[in-house]
């Protein structure tokens, strides 16, 4: 299971949400989806995920988005490799 993550700016109500989450549940794989109206996140769960076909189903929604890189936990990292968003004492 993974997630893609995409920022769509142009949300704004619970229509959009709908929109969104009904063009999206169309594309192979997906096994859930995540609307966050107030940061314009998208999280869509699911297998063998299609990055391109996620963004389509979005426009066809009416609606651009930009895919975002998964943010990867901090655990484990070398303190002169981390990116210092975070706390390593």
């Amino acid at each position: 299971m993974s997630n893609l993550r995409y920022r769509v700016p142009d949300m704004t109500c619970d229509h959009c949400i709908a929109s969104v989450t009904e063009e999206v549940e169309k594309v192979k794989g997906v096994t859930g989806i995540t609307v966050d109206l107030d940061t314009k996140f998208v999280t869509v769960s699911g297998s063998n995920l299609d990055d391109v076909q996620l963004q389509e189903a979005i426009k066809e929604a009416g609606y651009d988005a930009e895919s975002l890189a998964q943010e990867q936990p901090h655990v484990g990292r070398a303190e002169s490799s981390c990116c210092g968003g975070c706390s390593t004492n």
